[in-house]
């Protein structure tokens, strides 16, 4: 199914994220920060913020097999 804004696969969070991606939490949020090619969280309220898993996975594909930290 197409992505809609009733049908996005949303991570639990950076928790989930550095899990995805075998790196810590802290390093999600500075990749965040540091690096424009690492997908940007989706913010649902102040304190609730999520990662889109489609955009991880296309983000893992782009920097291939080894994901630095």
């Amino acid at each position: 199914l197409p992505a809609t804004k009733f049908n996005l696969a949303l991570s639990n969070g950076a928790k989930e994220a550095a899990a995805m991606l075998s790196i810590g939490e802290s390093t999600v949020w500075k990749k965040v920060k540091e690096d424009p090619s690492f997908p940007q969280p989706v913010r649902l309220s102040p304190k609730c913020t999520r990662f889109k898993v489609d955009d991880i996975r296309k983000w893992v594909k782009s920097v291939g097999t080894g994901v630095s930290a």
